[in-house]
């Protein structure tokens, strides 16, 4: 496998805005490979089998009896009910560990083989990183299991991240939001704009005006918040559309502010494949952002900086 560039902006800057570029089968086979030989044995796959059935029969019947025990003012009923629900809550964390195990165990093979390079801590200091999005200026964030390199053509990093969400009530209230998060950059200078499947960016675009498209589909599906009309309806042209509305992904969020592209899945994933998927995804939006942007809204990616791929 070819060489990959440790650093953005390191040679020329590879085409953006032409397409997807394929993974190679070589690539697709070795995936399949790492998935074959990291999988849990026989025995211990058999046994969490029966933990997760156990716990959907506990949620299934204990729940049920739980609440006809605490109604009629049978401890009998009460009793079993409560032991079906730990049952369920036994089997689901089981089930949460498994596959946090699985996928501490496959990611960085999986990153490898995808000609990438990862480190489980914040080696690209993304926690102090100066960059133009509400969740990364957050007072306490934290970044973990990197990911950096060139994924097929594409400058890219990609972490689990935590941060920490603003406050509704003006008070000492704290609430956090984990997500996967993938960025890319293009040769542009970009008003802030996000793209939101849903509700899932929401909370950072508070008070951001709404665009909205000609598309009465599009405008139910996808909220689209940017305060430069002009830069909006430029960035989200019809082939951008498209693509999200017949094959992006319906649980992804997508942001742009100066030379940075964000692609954010809403919740820290517990198995390798949402990795690859949220890859995919950040590749398929920096494929498909329109050439004309660049012209219109000139900028250069970023060579240098405290968050920038390390060289080893």
């Amino acid at each position: 496998m070819p060489k990959q560039p440790s650093a953005w902006g390191e040679g020329e800057i590879p085409p953006w805005g032409k397409g997807p570029v394929p993974l190679t089968q070589e690539q697709l086979s070795e995936l399949q490979d790492i998935k074959r030989r990291t999988a849990p044995p026989p025995k211990r796959a058999a046994a969490l089998a029966v933990f997760l059935l156990l716990g959907l029969l506990g949620l299934v019947i204990g729940v049920p009896l739980a609440i006809v025990g605490v109604a009629a003012h049978i401890e009998v009923l009460q009793t079993v009910g409560a032991v079906g629900i730990v049952l369920a809550i036994v089997g689901v964390l089981l089930g949460i560990a498994q596959s946090k195990r699985a996928r501490a165990k496959q990611l960085p093979m999986v990153v490898k083989a995808l000609g990438l390079r990862f480190d489980a801590g914040d080696r690209l200091g993304i926690e102090h990183a100066p960059l133009p999005f509400p969740m990364f200026r957050t007072r306490r964030k934290r970044a973990r299991n990197e990911v950096w390199g060139t994924y097929r053509e594409m400058p890219v990093k990609a972490f689990d991240y935590m941060y920490e969400l603003p406050s509704r009530y003006h008070d000492d209230t704290v609430s956090w939001a984990s997500a996967l998060v993938a960025l890319g950059e293009i040769p542009a200078k970009c008003p802030p704009l996000f793209i939101s499947p849903g509700s899932s960016l929401q909370p950072l675009t508070e008070g951001v005006p709404r665009w909205r498209s000609e598309s009465i589909d599009f405008n139910e599906r996808f909220t689209v918040s940017c305060a430069d009309r002009r830069f909006a309806t430029t960035f989200m042209d019809e082939r951008l559309m498209e693509w999200l509305l017949d094959s992006g992904p319906r649980d992804i969020g997508y942001a742009v502010a100066g030379s940075y592209l964000v692609a954010v899945k809403g919740s820290q994933g517990d198995n390798v494949e949402e990795s690859v998927l949220l890859l995919e995804a950040m590749h398929a939006f920096w494929s498909h952002v329109p050439k004309v942007v660049s012209s219109l809204y000139p900028g250069s990616v970023t060579t240098s900086g405290p968050w920038h791929a390390p060289a080893s």
